[in-house]
């Protein structure tokens, strides 16, 4: 038995016990009563009571009370207060109290990095492949009143990622470079200017000139590779014997008269 500060069973507001007291069964004009003489003339306000008790399905089932006002002049009226109710279902009861399960995003998961040898490259050759980063979701056990969340949620340790990361890829050699490295040949091309023969004509008059063979350059083609040295941090030019190969100049001739004079 309590006092409460609410008006109606849907708002009971804040509940105080008043009485330790149990009720008794009384058998009252062919009914069956639950009674307590013991509540304390000096409670005010609305009065809860509780009672558990057994009934017959198909009937129908009374809540309620009969009392006696502490009055003198109204001392012997009796009051009925609460209702009559054909059928269980038609009760007042509390809320139907059911659970489910819902998932809540938690926090973002960052990718990790793994390692990914590569036989085929050098040990100096590296690259990243970024990878994405995953959401962790919790799963939660909710409760419902009638079907409709209450706010009263319980976290479990039930946990899922949705999407899960991807991680970074880091990449990098494994085969070392050797301590000196030589390129495959290549060639270069030098020009070779051609120079010019004279020879003395006495036939020609003096300061005539005359080209008999004009003169064109010529070329020569060297083939070579590079050494690198790791040890010595050094490059070394490699010219290979027997390549060169000499299209050879074509000198310009020409003829000219020369005075010689001779001081007597």
């Amino acid at each position: 038995m309590y006092t409460v500060t609410g008006s109606s069973l849907d708002n009971l507001g804040t509940k105080t016990e008043i009485t330790n007291v149990r009720f008794t069964q009384d058998f009252v004009k062919n009914h069956f009563r639950l009674k307590n003489d013991s509540i304390p003339s000096s409670v005010k306000g609305n009065i809860l009571v509780e009672i558990e008790t057994y009934y017959e399905d198909g009937k129908g089932i009374g809540l309620g009370a009969d009392y006696i006002s502490n009055t003198r002049s109204s001392r012997y009226n009796t009051n009925w207060i609460g209702e009559s109710y054909a059928s269980e279902d038609k009760i007042n009861k509390g809320p139907v109290i059911t659970y489910d399960y819902v998932w809540k995003f938690e926090n973002d998961i960052q990718p990790s990095t793994i390692d990914v040898p590569e036989p085929d490259k050098y040990e100096d050759e590296t690259w990243t492949v970024e990878g994405k980063a995953g959401k962790l979701y919790r799963k939660y056990k909710r409760e419902l009143a009638d079907g409709v969340a209450t706010g009263n949620e319980e976290k479990t340790e039930e946990t899922k990622e949705d999407p899960a990361p991807v991680p970074n890829e880091y990449h990098h050699g494994t085969k070392k470079r050797p301590e000196s490295r030589t390129t495959n040949p290549v060639s270069l091309t030098k020009e070779i200017p051609f120079d010019t023969i004279t020879t003395d004509d006495p036939n020609l008059k003096q300061g005539e000139i005359e080209v008999d063979v004009d003169g064109e350059n010529g070329q020569a083609e060297y083939k070579y590779s590079v050494t690198f040295d790791r040890k010595m941090n050094q490059m070394h030019k490699n010219q290979l014997i027997g390549q060169k190969i000499c299209q050879c100049q074509k000198n310009k001739q020409e003829k000219e008269l020369q005075l010689i004079t001779l001081n007597l």
